[in-house]
């Protein structure tokens, strides 16, 4: 199983979705953990602490990263990134459903549906805009 974290595109974001202590537990179990370079930066953790703790360290966001089984993150990732993940990826975060509703475009042809199996975002939109009510 493989495990990407990305870094967080709002910058003011001081977290990390996995600090090098909990990626050391994941490997030590059998899992692959893939880190986007400085995604541990706003919480003083470097790449090199990364990779001792046996993560593999990639500057972009490859096909790879985003063939990965379990997407971490801290806040909502991009559309861009939520549009290209497989279909059956997890993604670990705080998704904000109700800001996914009026400004996603990932939300505009698919359901996102919750761990528990219940559906976020039950319908398209309609005329392509956002912001206003039901």
């Amino acid at each position: 199983m493989q495990i990407s974290v990305l870094t967080e595109q709002d910058k003011l974001e001081t977290r990390v979705a996995l600090s090098p202590d909990t990626v050391k537990k994941l490997v030590s179990n059998g899992l692959s953990v893939i880190i986007q370079s400085g995604c541990g930066q706003q919480s003083n953790y470097s790449d090199q602490q990364y990779e001792n703790a046996g993560a593999t360290v990639t500057r972009t966001i490859s096909d790879k990263v985003l063939s990965s089984d379990i997407l971490v993150t801290v806040k909502r990732p991009d559309d861009k990134v939520l549009a290209k993940l497989s279909k059956s990826a997890i993604v670990i975060g705080q998704m904000d459903p109700y800001c996914l509703l009026y400004t996603s475009d990932a939300a505009d042809e698919e359901d996102i549906v919750d761990l528990g199996g219940r559906r976020i975002i039950k319908k398209k939109r309609e005329g392509g805009g956002g912001g206003g009510g039901g």
